[in-house]
């Protein structure tokens, strides 16, 4: 009997300790397991590059394979919402983008909240989006496209959904200055960029990196870019602050996020691995190839970031009336 006694509180005690020590033990010993990052759209294009690149860089130096899963669906939003509902102990990331904060102004429901649901551990990148035009429309610059839209029926403009981010920079052109378009939806840039070589619709903004492959076909051309500066692989694009629209800084940005509750240790640890693996020359040399700059933001100031991007285009989306239904 004392024997079992003995047993009862030596388990007791353990248990009681592993409840105590359970946030420290799990930094000390994190990770123990693979890691899974969501990236929230189908593979391809400039996000799970940017996933796939930091994932097999981690893989190499965290002491764990860090696994990308594409979860595709509702416009970016269920991978991340997958993400949000997962355990908070690290094991579980996703990356999200200039999509994810518009997306909280313009769907009538989104199932969790950038602000309070999810915890940054790092800004990744940022990007300026670029106006691409078939290579025959007359005009050259952004300004020149708000004169030629005036005439007749006005562009056509193609756009990878209501609500999308070309969709949002033109209507926030067409009431800036009274250009008049005419939206085509895609449901994705490549179709969106085929037609357009093809001369079947007239403009399309889109990043360097999702455009540069129509680009060296000579089929479509580069004639703004929405940064504060000009890029250097396009030294010859103005930006479109050179056309008289300083107000148009539109950047598509990236970041890494876990579920809100992770711990204090584990954040810290996945933070400092990330930022060896972002300084990494190969993927530094990645970036540039898809033309993206490493991010500078600490955590704490992307999560403001991203705060006032939500409130950015939550005005722009009230203005122009837009509300996606689910």
């Amino acid at each position: 009997m004392r024997r079992l006694y003995a047993l009862a509180v030596r388990a007791a005690t353990i248990a009681l300790c592993a409840i105590v020590l359970t946030p420290a033990a799990q930094a000390q010993n994190f990770p123990n397991k693979p890691i899974r990052l969501i990236v929230p759209w189908s593979s391809g294009g400039s996000t799970d590059a940017l996933g796939r690149t930091l994932a097999a860089r981690l893989s190499e130096t965290i002491g764990q394979q860090v696994i990308v899963e594409n979860k595709p669906g509702a416009g970016g939003t269920l991978g991340v919402d997958m993400a949000a509902k997962s355990p908070a102990d690290g094991y579980t990331l996703t990356i999200v983008e200039l999509p994810h904060a518009s997306a909280q102004a313009l769907l009538s429901k989104v199932p969790y909240d950038l602000n309070t649901d999810l915890v940054t551990v790092a800004h990744l990148g940022s990007a300026p989006m670029i106006l691409f035009t078939n290579s025959q429309t007359k005009a050259n610059n952004l300004k020149e496209v708000v004169a030629v839209s005036r005439e007749g029926k006005g562009l056509s403009f193609a756009t990878v959904g209501t609500g999308s981010v070309s969709h949002l920079i033109g209507e926030t052109i067409q009431r800036q200055t009274g250009a008049k378009f005419v939206y085509v939806s895609y449901k994705g840039g490549a179709p969106a960029l085929l037609d357009l070589g093809a001369g079947e619709v007239q403009l399309f903004f889109a990043t360097l990196a999702t455009g540069q492959g129509t680009l060296k076909t000579g089929r479509i051309k580069a004639i703004g870019v929405t940064g504060s500066k000009r890029l250097a692989a396009l030294p010859e694009v103005p930006t479109v602050g050179e056309s008289g629209f300083d107000d148009l800084l539109v950047e598509q940005w990236w970041g890494l996020v876990a579920p809100a509750k992770t711990p204090a240790a584990v954040l810290e640890k996945l933070r400092s691995e990330v930022a060896a693996a972002m300084a990494h020359p190969s993927l530094k040399e990645r970036l540039a190839a898809l033309s993206i700059e490493p991010g500078t933001l600490s955590p704490a100031q992307f999560q403001t970031y991203v705060g006032n991007e939500i409130k950015r285009w939550n005005k722009v989306a009230r203005e122009a009336n837009i509300q996606i239904e689910q």
